[in-house]
Formats: C-alpha cells, sequence, structure tokens
C-alpha cells in the first residue's frame, strides 16, 4: 500500500501512522504504474487522474492490468480511460450498483435459507424429543426384563423335566 496526497507531509504522516509507504503527489504517474488497483478518493471538484496521466503509467507496465477505483464525488479519474486496453475503471456509483444487484440477490435466497433452517428446526426437534424419552424407554425395557427374568427363575425350578434346549427356547421367547 502506498499512499500519495497533494500535500506531501500529510501523506507521510498518513502513511506512518498505518505503516505504509508514501510518494510525493509529483510522482503519481510511476506510483500508478508500480499500482495493481488505485483507489482515489480526494475532495477536488476537478480530474485529478487524467487520461494523459494513466496512459503513461500504463506504458511502462505493458499487458499488465491495472484496476482504477474512484469512490470520489465528483470524479477524480477521467471516465475516457474506460477505454484503454488493461484499464478497469469502477466508480461509486456502479459499486453502489453492484451492491445493491449483491442485496438483491442474497434477499433472493432468504426464503430458500428459511426452508432450509425450518427442516433442520423439525429434524432437530425431532431428535431431541427422542432424547428425551430414550431414558424411560431404556428404564421400561430394563424393569420388563426383570420382571421377565424373575418369572422365569420362579417358574424354571418347577419345570426340572424340561431338556436345556426347551429352556433356550423359553428364553427366546420370554
Amino acid at each position: 500500500i502506498t499512499l500519495v496526497n497533494r500535500t506531501d507531509s500529510r501523506a507521510a504522516a498518513l502513511a506512518a501512522a498505518h505503516n505504509v509507504a508514501h510518494r510525493p503527489y509529483a510522482d503519481l504517474q510511476n506510483a500508478i504504474a508500480a499500482a495493481d488497483v488505485v483507489i482515489s478518493a480526494t475532495a477536488s471538484s476537478h480530474i485529478v487522474l487524467d487520461g494523459a496521466m494513466v496512459f503513461g503509467a500504463m506504458a511502462t507496465r505493458p499487458a499488465r492490468d491495472l484496476i482504477l477505483l474512484d469512490i470520489a464525488v465528483p470524479r477524480d479519474i477521467d471516465p475516457a480511460v474506460r477505454v484503454m486496453p488493461c484499464v478497469e475503471l469502477t466508480d461509486a456509483d456502479e459499486l453502489q450498483s453492484s451492491l445493491d444487484e449483491g442485496l438483491a440477490a442474497r434477499q433472493n435466497e432468504v426464503p430458500k435459507i428459511e426452508a432450509i433452517i425450518a427442516e433442520e428446526k423439525q429434524l432437530l426437534t425431532a431428535k431431541l424429543r427422542t432424547h428425551a424419552v430414550k431414558p424411560v424407554i431404556i428404564g421400561l425395557r430394563g424393569r420388563a426384563d426383570r420382571i421377565r427374568q424373575s418369572e422365569l427363575d420362579r417358574v424354571f425350578p418347577d419345570l426340572d423335566a424340561l431338556d436345556p434346549e426347551t429352556q433356550k427356547q423359553l428364553h427366546y421367547f420370554s
């Protein structure tokens, strides 16, 4: 990140505060030539980056893309640079339009997301209900098994004549 300001002392102070580099305003074209992305946000009432400056910067960096982001009002970057090869200019209006489109797309997805949440909520509720009754069911099964075993233990002494296979079958069926 490199800061350039019309006032070199201000650029130096901002750069020091954010631990980034700075260059003097007179070196703006070289700073553009070295950049991949340029964000322009001045309070200037006129164009700051004109076509000639951007063309000069691009001449020293053939076939390397440059993204220009103009968030100033009024605009800082000459719209004529849009026709230059390898230069992409985006302004605040286009950003707002993209943000609006993105927001609309996300809002269109809300009903789908709400349906997914409702379905997952139902599944979770069913699972929680199952977990709530599981200890009761385990307890009932345990009690029933103890009753079954106690009844078998009570009856088997009276059935000495039963062979082990028949006793095994009675255990199984009980």
